[in-house]
């Protein structure tokens, strides 16, 4: 039961270092890799790269501060 109880506190504390992290930034381009030193610029870009993920791995999308058009 021990060892149970350590495996789950393990899962919960470093699940979320293996999500894939997509950057996005006023001053980015969609040419980019969506990586935090080249990001995107746009919502859209992200949102389509967030889709290749979907039902496979987690995934945050990080917006630096600035303005954003739809």
């Amino acid at each position: 039961m021990k060892n149970i109880l350590t495996v789950l506190i393990a899962l919960l504390v470093f699940g979320n270092a293996f999500a894939k992290d997509i950057y996005v930034s006023s001053k980015g381009d969609d040419a980019n890799s969506g990586t935090k030193n080249s990001p995107y610029l746009s919502f859209e870009k992200a949102l389509q790269e967030v889709k290749k993920y979907a039902s496979k791995e987690a995934v945050t999308v990080w917006f630096s501060s600035g303005e954003y058009y739809l």
